[in-house]
């Protein structure tokens, strides 16, 4: 999964490093060149998906699965997202806006790389098909996530609720179809002790256990669930 190229040629502002998202406690280099052959800027921070786990599942008429009908987005960010703050009817404080991801340095790090997967059509089924994946003997379908931050895509400034921090990262492919059909694992990660940093919708930052239950972490990245946190966050 290449950084994103402006059909016009690169965008010279997309090779500008912004340091504010990068995270100081991530030891990748500043820039990292992708697959093909550009040094890019990269990103840290992420935008919540939500537990909606098709990579560009959105709202619109044509964006939605045929692998998984009738699934809605239900995250803050996602393809073509208009979401305001009355449409968090969670709570602001009760959902996740952003999250911290470790960048891939180019090189197969079974902390950062992406695995592959087989497509998948459940948020069940995607979060055992990933998790089940040994990531010292796994294929790698990205080694340099989070390499550009104007790429608004999984691999680069996006993560989901599938599964609880640090634990494995991974895309389909063999789906028929757009990528709108392509099964996404993506949880934060960092290397801050025993867990990571968001970002709640109420401008509040709190520190998350990697051990945090499964139901309690994809609660929080729904905005409209109507689900209930659990007494661990």
């Amino acid at each position: 999964m290449q950084a994103y190229i402006n059909p016009g040629g690169i965008n010279a502002a997309c090779l500008t490093l912004i340091k504010m998202f990068q995270c100081p406690s991530d030891p990748t280099p500043p820039f990292v060149t992708a697959a093909d052959g550009v040094a890019y800027p990269g990103n840290n921070y992420r935008g919540n998906q939500g537990t909606a786990f098709m990579c560009d599942l959105g709202d619109a008429p044509g964006l939605q699965s045929t692998l998984a009908p009738g699934l809605t987005p239900n995250g803050i960010f996602y393809y073509q997202s208009q979401v305001k703050i009355a449409d968090i009817t969670d709570g602001t404080s009760q959902t996740t806006l952003f999250s911290e991801r470790l960048r891939g340095g180019g090189v197969y790090n079974p902390r950062t790389v992406m695995l592959l997967m087989p497509p998948t059509t459940t948020l069940d089924e995607t979060y055992l098909a990933c998790q089940s994946i040994n990531p010292a003997f796994g294929i790698a379908m990205c080694y340099d996530g989070g390499v550009c931050w104007a790429m608004g895509e999984d691999c680069c400034t996006l993560y989901n609720h599938v599964s609880q921090p640090n634990t494995n990262n991974c895309g389909a492919k063999g789906f028929p179809g757009g990528m709108v059909n392509m099964a996404m694992d993506s949880p934060p990660s960092s290397m801050h002790t025993g867990g990571v940093n968001v970002a709640l919708c109420d401008g509040s930052v709190r520190f998350v256990p990697n051990a945090i239950s499964l139901p309690t972490w994809r609660a929080l990245g729904t905005r409209n669930g109507g689900d209930v946190l659990g007494p661990d966050f």
